[in-house]
């Protein structure tokens, strides 16, 4: 076998009854490979869907198509798929001679096993199977988002254990995530959200977590993005504590305003930065503070006196 870094006549037709059959003379017994004539499938997808929806699908595909626009493709698969994706499809684009981009950036995962075992649908011992679709019904669906992005087989192949999922679950979704919202929005007596100064401290934090997160999803890095993000939720709990708004409410009213209003305004920006590992409970939150649901990686402000009787927790104990 050549070296790895050394590129090799790679074989794309078989006889077999499995695959494209090719309509030429001479070939009649042989079919195309499926993982060589599929992969051009992401670019007739994208004309079928612009015919469908009205748009131009070069613009996504093509260089000399709205130039001035960065573009990249991102090919996410498991690291059995890196060759075809890393070498037969740009090699396929580039072919056409038609101006395809061919920068083409691997976010490559590693194998998710469970109890020891590949997960796999077409060689699985009964009492290790399981429905992914089972699981979104029994499961939050946001919090196994966020597993699979902190936990997940980003590095190294990782077996998945469910009880190590709910102890994530209940320890960083429910007790840091979900109890930063619940104490600040749901404080007892609390029906709107007060006036408060916005510290110079709690602003430059939230500014920070926004550019260390994109830097980190940029380079593909899930696991470290997520782990700074959930670095926000618990430099905030801190400060909540530090504060102590259940005293500041009984002997400063003006103190006790300035912590809810400034954990408020944390939360607020969480909808940002968590949206890419909770969709769902980041949309409740900006319903909740009545913010525009139009996603934008920015800072937000928010306005005091929001209702906050409608706010309702986001995610309950396993």
């Amino acid at each position: 076998r050549p070296p790895r870094s050394t590129l090799f006549p790679y074989t794309t037709l078989f006889r077999s009854q499995w695959g494209v059959h090719i309509p030429i003379k001479g070939y009649e017994d042989k079919v195309c490979w499926c993982w060589y004539e599929a992969l051009l499938g992401y670019v007739t997808d994208t004309m079928l869907l612009g015919e469908e929806q009205g748009f131009d699908w070069q613009k996504y595909w093509k260089t000399n198509v709205e130039p001035e626009t960065e573009k990249i493709i991102y090919a996410c698969h498991a690291k059995d798929n890196i060759m075809f994706h890393s070498v037969l499809f740009p090699a396929e684009l580039a072919a056409t001679k038609s101006n395809f981009i061919t920068d083409i950036r691997m976010v490559s995962s590693e194998y998710l096993n469970y109890k020891g075992h590949k997960v796999s649908k077409s060689n699985q011992p009964t009492d290790l199977s399981f429905d992914a679709k089972e699981w979104a019904d029994k499961y939050d669906t946001d919090s196994l988002r966020y597993f699979f992005a902190a936990y997940g087989p980003e590095k190294k192949d990782i077996d998945f254990d469910l009880e190590i999922f709910k102890s994530v679950h209940n320890s960083e979704v429910v007790n840091k995530f979900g109890n930063l919202i619940n104490r600040t929005l749901k404080f007892k007596g609390l029906e709107t959200l007060p006036q408060g100064e916005l510290d110079g401290e709690i602003k430059k934090l939230v500014q920070e977590t926004y550019d260390d997160v994109a830097k980190l999803v940029e380079s593909l890095e899930f696991k470290k993005a997520a782990e700074r993000a959930m670095d926000l939720v618990v430099a905030t709990n801190k400060y909540y504590d530090d504060q102590k708004p259940w005293v500041q409410a009984k002997e400063d009213e003006k103190a006790f305003g300035n912590t809810i209003y400034n954990c408020a305004y944390v939360i607020a920006n969480l909808s940002n930065i968590f949206e890419l590992f909770m969709p769902n409970a980041c949309k409740k939150i900006r319903e909740y503070l009545e913010l525009n649901n139009e996603y934008k990686w920015a800072p937000i402000d928010i306005k005091a006196g929001v209702d906050l009787t409608k706010v309702q927790p986001l995610f309950a104990r396993i």
